[in-house]
């Protein structure tokens, strides 16, 4: 049973030339270990999951120019970190 009350912030801000989704949650501690294998395919922390979200959220990143950086908040939960360069208009484009 867990004890805390899992709550999630979101914030999409304009960084430069990136775009960021910033998703925040007060989850519990996480072990060096658990936190380690965040970045293993295949791996997930949920009785039924598979391990495959964050692995298809980074690769959808990365082959569109962008990055997922994950980060623990010492009170507790995960600061997840998702930047994708932003698309400007071309002016001398095609018309």
């Amino acid at each position: 049973m867990n004890t805390y009350s899992e709550q999630s912030q979101v914030e999409i801000k304009n960084a430069g030339a990136d775009a960021l989704v910033i998703i925040e949650d007060n989850g519990p501690d996480m072990t060096d270990d658990q936190f380690a294998s965040l970045r293993n395919l295949g791996q997930s922390s949920k009785k039924d999951g598979l391990g495959l979200g964050l692995a298809i959220v980074r690769e959808l990143l990365e082959a569109n120019g962008g990055s997922l950086k994950l980060v623990r908040i010492p009170s507790g939960g995960l600061r997840c970190i998702a930047s994708l360069p932003i698309a400007l208009e071309d002016k001398d484009g095609p018309g």
